[in-house]
């Protein structure tokens, strides 16, 4: 649990700011209901991963975040590098 806010509220602000709205997310949660997934992925998340999470899920998650890059600027690349 965060202090401040919860994931959502902190997905959002992200989300609706064009300096972080590029910048690709990649969760790690408890919430395993497919409604969390589901607004998670409404707001704009990369990849959606539940505890406890496989390694092997995380760099899938990881790379697939790479390949959908591509199209974007270099300094979107270097934010996750």
């Amino acid at each position: 649990m965060m202090p401040q806010m919860d994931g959502y509220q902190l997905l959002n602000k992200l989300k609706s700011d064009d300096r972080f709205r590029g910048i690709p997310i990649i969760i790690l949660t408890a919430k395993v209901s497919s409604d969390e997934k589901l607004k998670a992925l409404r707001i704009g998340i990369d990849d959606y991963l539940t505890k406890p999470f496989n390694v092997e899920d995380l760099d899938k998650g990881i790379y697939l975040v790479k390949v959908d890059m591509d199209g974007k600027t270099n300094w979107e690349r270097v934010i996750i590098q």
